[in-house]
């Protein structure tokens, strides 16, 4: 096991639990899919696929934000993710003929987005606006600056406890 890894300190830790709510969510709302993460103690290119029985049916990639759906409402509906993570997913999805789905949980409304960023041919579905950002460098802090995707949520799926 990498101990160097985010994932291994406090904040990540408390990061795994809000990516593990957001996977209830999705799990209680569609009971026949499978949410399996990828290994936890090693870095992936991908955050978990989708599974439909025997079938992969999607890659996902999740991010927790601590922010609610008015402020992401205030933020143009745009969720900002690492470019490089969006190439990551596509190309994953795009070998394995799946689409590529971004999972956007929002901490304080415990509320789950779900947006096709891509089709299984590798087109992208949403609006995604590219820019270079100072952003934060990981979920310890940090700052870096680096090309940022800013994906429309128009339209996304959500996913509430009570669905």
């Amino acid at each position: 096991m990498m101990t160097n890894l985010d994932v291994n300190t406090k904040r990540g830790q408390k990061s795994l639990e809000y990516e593990q709510r957001s996977v209830w969510l999705f799990e209680n709302k569609y009971p026949q899919m499978t949410y399996a993460q990828t290994p936890k103690d090693s870095s992936a290119a991908v955050d978990a696929v989708i599974v439909n029985g025997r079938d992969i049916v999607g890659v996902v990639e999740q991010k927790s934000r601590n922010m609610t759906y008015r402020q992401l409402c205030n933020w143009d509906k745009e969720w900002l993710v690492t470019k490089s993570k969006i190439d990551n997913g596509r190309n994953a999805a795009l070998s394995l003929g799946v689409p590529f789905i971004g999972f956007l949980y929002l901490i304080p409304d415990d509320l789950l987005l779900m947006q096709f960023i891509t089709t299984k041919e590798g087109t992208y579905v949403p609006e995604i606006r590219y820019e270079v950002t100072a952003t934060q460098a990981t979920i310890n802090g940090g700052l870096v600056e680096r090309e940022n995707a800013f994906i429309s949520m128009n339209g996304a799926t959500k996913v509430t406890w009570n669905d």
